[in-house]
């Protein structure tokens, strides 16, 4: 179903913008915290959510955030929430050095940390005795799913579908979007807060390499002498090239379901664009593309002020998938 944008939102900068200030309070849902190590001396965080009544074959949800995020980011946690009422068992990561799980590691996550989501997925599975398991993905952590499931590892889960949005594809192209005078506010925000994250890690692991980094630089240059040697890639390029998902979405085969907007002004959604002119109608991967939306956005306007709508879209979604589940038992 398409999203029709009131008017006065049709600006993918208001989208963003209002979905970032307006985001509300998270939702408390009873929460237990699981240790998962990465086998290099790190490791994350699982918060897991069973509701009273859940058991075995009922359908479990795991929710990756993305770029500055965490567990606690507002739409994973309202998500998380709404999906928890409605009688799933909900799993929100923090990703490799992220959120709770901050002092637990040396390295950082990335936009292709998809090992990490594996051993993260496995520990949930594990947990839930093998229940059917639906992956959300946001912004960079929707790459992350993508990736996964692209690549063989996922056939080990009991994967049963996935839901992503705004996924940056091509991460060089959004990094190049990042640098244009429109999507400048975004790069420094996020720069200022990586940025920031390093320094502390440092305090905490002293034999890190002082780098020098400024918050005035940008994501390119913070990738290309932080995150790009410290995940084992010669530099930025190498980076963003090894973790491209574009050409790797064809050979999913898990029923996939990406949204993205034509005015996100964080991810360049071209490749998206092009590639669903290439899929055939009955491949397992859905690309919804709405003309209005900004980044994580989707606003719309009700009796009870803004919301977004991509909390619907994935209730509506996970509902559906709750359905098919108990329909074959």
């Amino acid at each position: 179903m398409q999203y029709l944008s009131p008017f006065i939102l049709r600006n993918g900068h208001t989208q963003t913008l209002m979905a970032h200030l307006l985001a509300g309070p998270a939702p408390f849902v009873p929460t237990r915290r699981h240790r998962v190590d990465l086998g290099d001396g790190d490791a994350l965080l699982v918060h897991d959510s069973a509701p009273v009544g859940w058991k075995p074959g009922d359908p479990t949800a795991m929710l990756v955030h993305g770029l500055t995020g965490s567990h606690k980011s507002p739409m994973i946690a309202r998500i998380a929430g709404k999906l928890y009422r409605r009688g799933f068992r909900v799993g929100r990561i923090d990703l490799r050095g992220a959120g709770a799980g901050f002092p637990l590691a040396r390295r950082m996550y990335h936009v292709g940390r998809s090992d990490d989501l594996l051993k993260a997925c496995r520990s949930l599975a594990d947990l839930s005795s093998g229940s059917p398991l639906l992956l959300i993905g946001l912004s960079l952590g929707a790459n992350i799913v993508l990736k996964l499931l692209a690549e063989p590892e996922s056939a080990t889960l009991p994967l049963m579908a996935a839901w992503v949005a705004c996924p940056p594809v091509d991460p060089a192209r959004c990094v190049a979007k990042l640098q244009t005078r429109a999507g400048r506010l975004y790069d420094r925000q996020f720069v200022k807060a990586l940025v920031t994250e390093y320094e502390a890690r440092r305090e905490l692991f002293p034999e890190l390499p002082d780098l020098f980094l400024k918050p005035s630089m940008t994501l390119r240059d913070f990738d290309e002498v932080c995150t790009a040697p410290a995940n084992g890639y010669r530099n930025a390029d190498h980076y963003y090239e090894a973790n491209t998902t574009t050409h790797m979405i064809p050979s999913i085969s898990t029923p996939v379901t990406v949204v993205a907007c034509d005015d996100d002004p964080v991810v360049d959604i071209t490749p998206l664009r092009e590639l669903r002119q290439r899929l055939p109608m009955d491949h397992a991967v859905k690309l919804v593309i709405h003309r209005h939306g900004g980044h994580l956005g989707l606003m719309d306007l009700n009796l009870g002020g803004l919301r977004s709508r991509i909390d619907d879209a994935v209730i509506r979604w996970a509902t559906d998938q709750a359905a098919r589940i108990a329909s074959v038992r």
